[in-house]
């Protein structure tokens, strides 16, 4: 079940999906099993340069620097307890990184996902209207 409500619930958002409205209440009342460490707490009022880029820059680093810390603290207490324990770490990793896999892949692909307004022939992050999408294709 929470597989599937991790993979279901950023489906509407990524492929411009309608749910039928009890579906999409449902989704709505299982939207914390998605495990967004840094939800909408509207960031941007208290620090004006936090925008997407830094959002998406946290969610990415912030796992490693967690699992780093989990793999330190476990190297140490494996070294003073005894190689058994390494298995609960690796485990306790594993879990993590299933929880959170879903929350940092979708935040990176709302990162590539534009909205063009032709009034001003132009093209913004979906995400964060104040950031301009800017492509340029280079053949050689």
């Amino acid at each position: 079940m929470l597989a599937f409500v991790q993979i279901v619930s950023p489906m509407s958002f990524n492929l411009s999906i309608k749910f039928p409205p009890l579906f999409d209440k449902l989704l709505n009342a299982l939207a914390f099993l998605g495990f967004d460490f840094l939800p909408n707490l509207a960031l941007e009022c208290y620090m004006p340069s936090f925008d997407y880029c830094q959002k998406v820059l946290t969610v990415t680093v912030m796992p490693l620097v967690v699992l780093f810390i989990m793999a330190t603290v476990g190297a140490i207490h494996t070294y003073f307890r005894g190689k058994h324990l390494w298995g609960i770490y690796i485990y306790v990793a594993l879990v993590f990184t299933f929880l959170i896999f879903l929350n940092c892949s979708t935040t990176c692909f709302h990162y590539i996902k534009c909205d063009y307004i032709y009034d001003i022939d132009d093209s913004f992050l979906v995400k964060d209207y104040r950031l301009r999408c800017v492509v340029s294709y280079r053949v050689y």
